[in-house]
């Protein structure tokens, strides 16, 4: 395992396109609604030359949350090609120093432009569009409750 300095690893949460025709104003400019969290910190590199049964490690852990009914599968292949796959792996552990949730979802704009957009959104089949929608509706409600 070695380090590779600081790093930043950036994971995304639901996103939506917001159009302009959704406010009050005419004059409006597109925009992109967003939750994501920014996690910094120092990443160790793993390979299976480094450290074998870390790697092992990982991979299981991978499969167990990602894909279980795979665990059988890849058991039963030849040592030689799991070991094959496994050097072709640059894995990383990653020692968070900062983290950081973002998120944007039309803020900036009037209690009516947000509930319009989340109206919208919550009317979507896309699944993150309409996790953006139901973000911004509860993200509203929370707001109406705090006191003044």
């Amino acid at each position: 395992m070695f380090s590779v300095g600081e790093a930043l690893a950036v994971f995304t949460g639901p996103h939506a396109y917001i159009s302009p025709s959704l406010y009050e104003k005419q004059e409006s400019v597109p925009t992109w609604n967003y939750i994501a969290v920014h996690a910094s910190g120092v990443p160790q590199v793993i390979t299976l030359g480094d450290s074998p049964e870390l790697m092992d490690k990982m991979i299981e852990d991978m499969i167990d949350t990602y894909g279980s009914e795979y665990k059988s599968q890849w058991h039963s292949l030849s040592d030689n090609f799991r070991e094959g796959m496994m050097n072709g792996i640059i894995g990383f552990e990653m020692t968070i120093t900062r983290l950081e949730g973002k998120y944007k979802l039309s803020q900036n704009r009037s209690h009516f432009d947000q509930s319009n957009v989340a109206h919208t959104l919550l009317q979507s089949t896309e699944p993150t569009v309409h996790a953006i929608g139901a973000a911004m509706k509860q993200n509203l409600e929370t707001s109406e409750q705090l006191p003044e």
